[in-house]
């Protein structure tokens, strides 16, 4: 279910943004697993693989867009752009689109995917959305907090602190737990359930803040509140069947996730 719903509307909406053809979307989600894959094993002959293929689509597609210029997708955004009256470099566009693929395709398949695997066993949640849809749009903040898609991030300390009475020394790198810090039982009372009343601070652990809120967070929340809102409208019930295949850490979500379910009539 996963792959055939979370995964599609990821890529469509991507493969939208960018100005690439649809039939292009699904590919990311290959680039995505080689270069989560490749990383977590340390297989640098396979990360520079993935990487090389990816370079060579988004450098083609750079080359059409230089030749057809004046579209209103990304790539055309991006090939018009200046920083301090400079256009950007061939490796800043690379790099966006890396962070497009790693930071926005399976981030919010995994939220959605993991959100419907949870109303499938709480059916009091799942009725009070179903009669109220525009809960959707104020629980997904609680959702990305609860079913946090990245339960880690490294960091470099840029100069000496003491966190929790603990000094990390400049140069000293530190796993950053976002999981850990989005069931903080001093900023989240009773974490582990899943509250869409919360009050505060889901914001500050789903999406962000700062330099470092999430830029893809509107088009984040859209994808998951129309996935939501159309599954509820058209399922009745449904439940998680077969054998779920989780995805490789530090992404929480499902490779594959297979859903019985009834239709609405």
């Amino acid at each position: 279910m996963a792959s055939q719903l979370n995964y599609r509307v990821s890529s469509s909406a991507l493969a939208m943004l960018m100005g690439v053809p649809q039939e292009d979307g699904l590919r990311f989600k290959s680039w995505h697993e080689g270069m989560v894959s490749a990383n977590a094993s340390g297989d640098q002959e396979a990360l520079g693989v993935t990487f090389m293929d990816l370079m060579g689509y988004v450098q083609a597609w750079m080359e059409k867009t230089k030749a057809e210029p004046g579209g209103d997708d990304l790539m055309s955004a991006l090939m018009e752009a200046d920083i301090d009256g400079r256009p950007l470099t061939n490796e800043e566009i690379f790099g966006t689109f890396i962070l497009l693929i790693v930071g926005g395709f399976e981030t919010t398949a995994d939220v959605t995917s993991a959100t419907l695997a949870h109303l499938a066993e709480d059916h009091e949640l799942r009725e009070q959305l179903r009669a109220n849809p525009k809960l959707i749009t104020k629980a997904v903040g609680e959702f990305a907090r609860v079913f946090a898609p990245t339960q880690a991030t490294a960091r470099t300390a840029t100069r000496d602190v003491e966190i929790g009475g603990r000094t990390i020394c400049a140069g000293e790198r530190v796993l950053q737990m976002w999981a850990s810090g989005s069931r903080d039982e001093d900023v989240f009372p009773d974490p582990d359930k899943c509250d869409i009343d919360r009050p505060g601070k889901t914001q500050l652990t789903s999406f962000g803040s700062g330099n470092h809120r999430c830029l893809g967070e509107g088009l984040a929340r859209i994808e998951i509140r129309a996935i939501l809102s159309t599954w509820l409208e058209r399922i009745d019930t449904f439940k998680v069947d077969g054998n779920p295949e989780r995805g490789t850490w530090p992404t929480q979500g499902w490779h594959s996730m297979p859903m019985s379910f009834t239709a609405r009539s």
